[in-house]
């Protein structure tokens, strides 16, 4: 089930009170005839929006937000037990460009320091009930996506 929504990045996804839980909690899921408790899996690629231009404040910012999306998809979906997290493509340098570089190069970098954190052991991004309470499922390198079409 594609979960994503046109126009949200990272902070409409970092309050667990925010409306786009609601919608993939009472629309996207019933629409695919899905409850929360089957999802085992996802994939995540989530910028973070109007970044500053600053390294490594931004870098920062984003592994914040991916930290707190992670602990939200853990609340919403209980059987949740692996992420595929992964980086943005290559942005290039023009304005035109939705997530240009650095600011891209910067993500791959925030997603490289989440899963970096949870293998050494950083308690908010548990796993292993053995080590405390859970608060984010399982975190792997996903694919890097690249473009499919660079004239778009």
């Amino acid at each position: 089930m594609n979960a994503a929504i046109d126009g949200t990045d990272s902070p409409d996804w970092t309050s667990p009170t925010s409306g786009t839980w609601a919608t993939i909690t009472n629309f996207y899921l019933p629409y695919q005839n899905l409850t929360a408790n089957q999802v085992v899996a996802a994939f995540l690629m989530m910028p973070h929006s109007d970044p500053n231009g600053i390294y490594p404040a931004d870098m920062q910012d984003q592994e914040n937000d991916l930290i707190s999306i992670l602990q939200d998809m853990h609340t919403y979906f209980p059987n949740l037990q692996l992420v595929y997290i992964t980086g943005l493509h290559y942005g290039g340098y023009g304005a035109t460009n939705s997530y240009p570089e650095p600011d891209a190069y910067e993500f791959g970098l925030a997603v490289q320091n989440v899963i970096a954190d949870q293998i050494n052991g950083n308690p908010a991004l548990n796993n292993n009930p053995a080590n405390g309470p859970v608060m984010a499922p399982l975190l792997l390198w996903g694919p890097y996506p690249g473009l499919t079409d660079c004239s778009s």
